[in-house]
């Protein structure tokens, strides 16, 4: 069941001052991030408006926050915001390892479902930088919808120690 708390809500918006198109969103959780918004402009038709500075710089919050909007038939609503910015976010080694733990997959398993090795599952599990786009962009759509893991895993651990090879007499 949804929730109020489970629905976004935007608190405040500004467009960046140096940046074209990108906005800065805080959420009703406290959530904060930065928006590149170039995609959407560029991308979608009925925002080419919003290729104006000028026009892109009226945004504001309608709907108590539901969503932002630049004129009455120009909006984009908080929960598609939300998703843009978290998007937009790097991965580093940390967010990997938290992931693996919320998925509950060892560095094999991780390896299999993201098409790479179990050495580099490890070597990005110590970068302090951002991890390439695609292992992001993967692992948050295998949390969003689990059917994609399910779909990509093929061996299963089993817990314990494997058995000992038994000797011939």
């Amino acid at each position: 069941m949804v929730t109020q708390t489970d629905i976004p809500r935007v608190t405040h918006v500004r467009p960046d001052e140096d940046v074209p198109f990108v906005l800065h969103a805080t959420f009703a959780d406290g959530g904060a991030c930065r928006i590149d918004m170039t995609g959407v402009v560029h991308r979608l038709k009925a925002f080419a408006p919003l290729r104006d500075p000028a026009v892109f710089r009226r945004v504001r919050i309608i709907n108590a926050g539901g969503g932002i909007a630049w004129s009455d038939d120009l909006d984009y609503s908080a929960g598609a915001l939300r998703r843009l910015g978290e998007e937009q976010t790097d991965m580093t080694g940390v967010d990997l390892a938290q992931w693996m733990d919320r998925m509950r997959l060892s560095n094999a398993e991780a390896a299999e479902v993201l098409g790479t090795s179990d050495r580099t599952v490890k070597a990005y599990k110590t970068k302090e930088t951002a991890l390439p786009a695609s292992i992001a962009i993967a692992c948050r759509a295998m949390e969003r919808d689990r059917q994609i893991l399910l779909a990509r895993l093929r061996h299963v651990r089993v817990p314990g120690r494997p058995p000992r090879p038994q000797t011939q007499p």
